[in-house]
């Protein structure tokens, strides 16, 4: 018969995957006693016997399952992160602010594109829950079937950028986005620019929303009411603001400045304008929202909402680290206007 040693080294040899089983047979104990001893569970152990199993896991190179201890413990060392559009720059700044956060108390992050559709949310909600995900962070998320169910068996969300939908109570970080979209109009009024336009995003981002009311509602306030026929609404993308350039640019009655629900959209409006002689900032004014970090080296002539992307992560990681989760309260951060009319990218 073999000797322990012997046992390692041929298991070893044969480049086969060590599992829990190997380990208590080669330890002369029962798979409880390894999960013991992989818990750390001292004082259900005798002294000789936890040393005799480190000695095996440590001679086997033995590493548990990270779905099996999620099992054991009820939660994983994963925290998803969901985002709409993986291709936008303003998302990455965030995705990377949260995730050097984390792993600095050994957490991953695990990125889920939801191209902002429900199914497919949904179908990455329902996979990753199986893997006791320590918490969801949902940065621009859809109104969902999955996501209001799986908020119902109180699993831990966190909201960044857009409210939680009606009815699901769960943290939020983001931005006064309406109070944003009102400063945009305070801006622009003051420096003669009042015959606007705005190209609002998608209805079913609450953010695009506040933004489009702010703006609007304050216009109307400070005596320069949005014309119904300047109004437009875009996806939340380059090529979504270059086709939409098509009806505004160069038409009758073009606005002199125009509020852009985001800063990509603005960059689509921006090459439609230059295509057709249309000069950015002389002829068209154009405002941009999020002030991603391309814009310091793309888009000097953007005037840009910034939202403090670096600020997400510190915050997420004293929430979710302190494993704490609050239930429905809001922290709003600060936003400012940046206009870089006259900086360069190296200021």
């Amino acid at each position: 018969m073999p000797t322990r040693r012997q046992a390692i080294d041929d298991l070893r040899a044969s480049g086969g995957s060590v599992t829990i089983a190997d380990v208590a047979r080669l330890a002369g104990v029962s798979q409880t006693t390894v999960s013991r001893v992989l818990n750390g569970q001292r004082g259900l152990v005798s002294r000789a016997t936890f040393r005799r199993v480190e000695r095996v896991i440590e001679e086997l190179d033995y590493q548990p399952t990270a779905l099996g201890r999620a099992l054991r413990q009820g939660q994983s060392n994963l925290v998803a992160l969901f985002l709409p559009d993986t291709q936008n720059p303003f998302y990455s700044a965030i995705a990377d602010s949260i995730e050097v956060c984390l792993q600095q108390d050994g957490l991953n992050l695990v990125l889920c594109n939801t191209r902002e559709d429900a199914a497919m949310q949904d179908a990455a909600l329902r996979q990753l829950l199986s893997f006791r995900v320590r918490c969801f962070i949902m940065l621009g998320a859809v109104d969902s079937a999955g996501l209001r169910d799986a908020a119902e068996r109180n699993t831990p969300f966190l909201f960044i950028n857009r409210l939680p939908p009606a009815g699901i109570a769960a943290p939020f970080i983001g931005i006064d986005n309406y109070a944003a979209g009102a400063d945009i109009a305070r801006y622009l009024v003051p420096r003669a620019l009042t015959e606007v336009g705005v190209v609002s995003g998608p209805s079913r981002s609450s953010a695009s929303r506040s933004r489009y009311e702010g703006f609007r509602d304050t216009m109307a306030a400070l005596g320069h009411p949005i014309r119904p026929d300047n109004t437009w609404q875009s996806e939340l993308t380059i090529k979504g603001g270059y086709d939409l350039g098509a009806a505004i640019i160069g038409r009758a009655g073009m606005p002199r400045a125009i509020f852009c629900a985001n800063d990509l959209i603005s960059y689509g409006l921006h090459k439609r304008a230059t295509e057709n002689g249309v000069r950015v900032p002389d002829d068209l004014f154009i405002v941009g929202f999020d002030d991603n970090p391309l814009n310091r080296w793309l888009a000097p002539w953007l005037v840009s909402v910034q939202v403090p992307y670096q600020e997400f992560g510190p915050i997420v990681r004293s929430i979710i680290v302190g494993s704490n989760l609050p239930a429905a309260d809001q922290i709003i951060l600060p936003h400012h206007i940046v206009e870089r009319h006259n900086e360069t990218a190296a200021d």
